[in-house]
């Protein structure tokens, strides 16, 4: 459940775990750029030497971020990779076959924090996922698809979340002109700082929360200088808060903030030392 034992390939692919017990065991793998896992179950015998081979192929997904408002290509956005479970026939089986990669909608959801780190794998829609960056001038390439249909959320860089989809992949396929168009959020900055000594407080967690019903939340930890950081933000009302050590404690500091389309506010937070 925590990700056990790793063997990197050679230059032709190949991988050896030594020393295994017998016992079931699943094989997964994820290259640099492929949209998905792929992975293979092995029955191994005790003294038993077994061969198995995971195979990436399939449709592969060329396109670009952009910035909504400036047409440029937008760098280091997180691009996440879920398939559908879509049910035959009805609206949404009708929308998906017609949609060829084209269709765009924009649409906030809830996040625990700004950004992402390329090649780590999750799950998302029942099956495990990949996140790939776009470069620096908003391009990506998303590899190995098998047939299916498919969404791409897009998180990180400054940009408010979103997503295209669905799209309906073919065998082998090459789809090079998904576009997805994201707009810059606005950034809460600050520091926390001791209201006994004055001097900033690193690594205390400091909790973003929406006052709108969509009930954004975001959480990060201050560096050693005591800053943090907070993008990618839909206009709106915010509450931020320095949090206080222990089960259900109490904020140390607490500030409201309201932000419009882009921009940067700073909102320092003097904690004050709880007793007990």
């Amino acid at each position: 459940p925590f990700g056990g034992t790793t063997a990197k390939t050679d230059g032709f692919g190949n991988f050896v775990f030594e020393d295994v017990e017998a016992g079931s065991y699943t094989i997964s793998a994820l290259p640099a750029g492929a949209a998905l896992e792929e992975e293979v179950d092995v029955e191994l015998a005790e003294g038993e030497q077994r061969s198995a081979d995971l195979v990436f192929d399939g449709a592969t997904l060329k396109g670009r971020v952009v910035d909504k408002d400036s047409g440029f290509g937008a760098p280091g956005v997180s691009l996440t990779v879920a398939e559908v479970e879509a049910e035959s026939g009805g609206m949404f089986g009708e929308l998906a076959s017609t949609i060829g990669g084209q269709a765009n909608v924009e649409v906030a959801f809830v996040t625990t924090g700004g950004g992402g780190s390329s090649g780590m794998s999750m799950t998302l829609a029942g099956g495990p996922a990949s996140k790939v960056r776009t470069d620096s001038q908003g391009w990506f390439e998303l590899k190995y698809l098998k047939p299916g249909i498919y969404n791409i959320e897009a998180l990180g860089g400054g940009y408010i979340p979103g997503e295209i989809g669905p799209i309906k992949v073919e065998d082998g396929q090459m789809l090079d002109d998904v576009t997805l168009e994201l707009r810059k959020g606005a950034v809460v900055t600050g520091r926390v700082i001791s209201g006994e000594t004055g001097q900033p407080m690193g690594q205390v967690p400091v909790q973003l929360r929406s006052i709108s019903a969509d009930g954004t939340e975001m959480m990060e930890f201050t560096d050693d200088e005591g800053s943090y950081r907070f993008e990618g933000l839909e206009p709106g009302e915010y509450t931020v808060s320095a949090m206080g050590s222990g089960f259900m404690a109490a904020p140390m500091a607490e500030e409201p903030v309201t932000v419009q389309a882009g921009e940067n506010r700073s909102v320092d937070l003097l904690a004050e030392t709880q007793d007990g």
